[in-house]
């Protein structure tokens, strides 16, 4: 989903709420940024193993479908850009944590 405060973050937004995660947005993101889903996947993994269903259940329904998807666009439009590292490093670090689950 392309726009603010779509559908997708207020999904984001509600599991968050269910594990008391409260960001400060503060009007610069939306809950569904790349910063705040990963903060909160790293919260998850921090309270195993009773958020293992959670963890999985968050990083299934969100990351693992939309970073890979970033990753790419990153590649393809600005493969030298630091952005583009960070975003493949995140992916890593994202489907490392999610192998261990």
């Amino acid at each position: 989903e392309s726009r603010m405060w779509g559908s997708a973050a207020f999904e984001v937004w509600r599991h968050y709420r269910e594990w008391g995660y409260e960001p400060k947005l503060e009007g610069l993101v939306g809950p569904d940024h790349i910063s705040l889903e990963a903060a909160f996947f790293s919260l998850l993994l921090a309270e195993l193993p009773k958020s293992r269903d959670a963890a999985v259940e968050f990083a299934e329904a969100h990351l693992l479908r939309w970073v890979p998807l970033l990753r790419a666009t990153l590649e393809v439009n600005y493969p030298d850009s630091p952005y583009t590292l960070a975003v493949q490093m995140t992916e890593r670090l994202i489907e490392e944590a999610y192998s261990l689950l």
